[in-house]
């Protein structure tokens, strides 16, 4: 339901949980097959060389997507967003919603996925694809927790402690790579200078809290409550993110907003046969990021499943730790300035080995907001 073309709200204290990331404990080859039927659109239709009918007003071209649950993408959905861009571009968004996009992208299932730059480069070296980024959507966010009341102050505490990790590739190729780099100590599985074991995101705060482990690299979706009754705490307070932590230590400048987790990221062929659905795709996020930042609040109360906020304590502590710390970013648009400090982020895994060296280099397509975009699709911030 709707209310003056928003959704209705939610109640805090109905039941929630937030977007739960599947572990990727490895990334994925070609080869392998994925759970579930691809959809029927999907498998028929035609998503390839669709530009003519974007702007001749033939049959709507198929955009194949796939992404894990997200309140930016059900609220461009049930707010009238998508389905607008879609009449504007002449397109249709077929959306595959699942925890492991890597699967059904390497796959060939979708045009279009979900994923981060340091991941990128060995899902092409694995498949021996091309894909190429040409947006961005939000930034490396987890980081490591601890009991508030443990010993633990610095990351060379926690050597030879048990530490929960969402598997050996996604965000742990990320903060391994940090680690190494920074302090000399290994994060990798079955081996290395902490005892790690994998497990889901959405569990870890209850393993912290049982004694089960003694530090986890989790996400604040699931710690909110643990943190605003101060049984957990953040190992580096000053960087409560990933990719607050890159930009402190390994940003000369410490200006770079990036390290993503999110990038829109397409089949090469497909982005470079289809300009303007790309074009099209990049315009919608735009609206909905900047509705987003107009109203943090309407996103946590309006999809309670996707959140562990329950209450107005829970709801002021998050609203108040998004205004520093929010991993979504303002636009979704990449500069050549800014591939540059991101491609360095991907240089610090080949660096440190936690990405084969002899992966390919990340592909950026640069795409600018364009000069007739509608006001609400227009960014309110040049990327940095």
């Amino acid at each position: 339901m709707t209310q003056n073309g928003k959704p209705s709200k939610a109640g805090l204290d109905a039941p929630m949980t937030r977007r739960s990331f599947l572990a990727k404990a490895g990334l994925v080859a070609a080869g392998l097959g994925v759970v579930g039927a691809v959809p029927t659109l999907a498998a028929c239709g035609s998503s390839g060389g669709s530009t003519d009918a974007t702007t001749a007003g033939g049959e709507a071209s198929i955009v194949r997507f796939v992404f894990a649950p997200d309140p930016i993408w059900n609220y461009m959905n049930d707010t009238g967003i998508v389905a607008r861009y879609e009449e504007k571009y002449n397109m249709k968004i077929v959306n595959t919603e699942t925890w492991d996009e890597t699967a059904w992208f390497v796959g060939g299932h979708a045009d279009i996925a979900s994923t981060a730059s340091y991941e990128t480069p060995t899902m092409m070296l694995n498949s021996g694809k091309e894909f190429i980024a040409f947006g961005q959507y939000n930034m490396m966010r987890n980081t490591i927790f601890v009991k508030a009341d443990s010993p633990y102050k610095t990351i060379e505490d926690l050597k030879g402690k048990r530490i929960a990790v969402s598997g050996g590739g996604a965000d742990q190729i990320m903060w391994r790579a940090m680690i190494l780099k920074k302090y000399g100590l290994d994060m990798r599985l079955g081996g290395g200078d902490f005892k790690c074991t994998v497990q889901e995101f959405d569990a870890m705060p209850i393993s912290l809290e049982r004694g089960q482990v003694d530090a986890v690299v989790g996400l604040i979706d699931y710690e909110i409550p643990y943190m605003v009754n101060n049984t957990h705490r953040w190992l580096w307070p000053d960087q409560p993110t990933g990719w607050e932590f890159y930009r402190e230590y390994f940003d000369p400048e410490k200006k770079h907003i990036g390290v993503m987790m999110n990038l829109f990221v397409g089949q090469k062929k497909w982005v470079e046969e289809n300009p303007k659905l790309c074009e099209g795709f990049n315009m919608m996020w735009q609206v909905g990021v900047n509705e987003y930042w107009a109203d943090k609040q309407a996103s946590i109360t309006t999809y309670p499943d996707l959140y562990t906020v329950k209450n107005q304590k829970e709801l002021d502590w998050f609203l108040g730790y998004l205004e520093n710390h929010d991993s979504c970013v303002q636009t979704v648009y990449m500069d050549q300035t800014w591939t540059e400090k991101e491609t360095n982020v991907i240089d610090l895994c080949k660096e440190t080995g936690t990405i084969p060296a002899d992966a390919p280099p990340m592909q950026w397509k640069i795409m600018s907001s364009p000069a007739d975009a509608p006001e609400e699709a227009k960014p309110p911030v040049a990327s940095a």
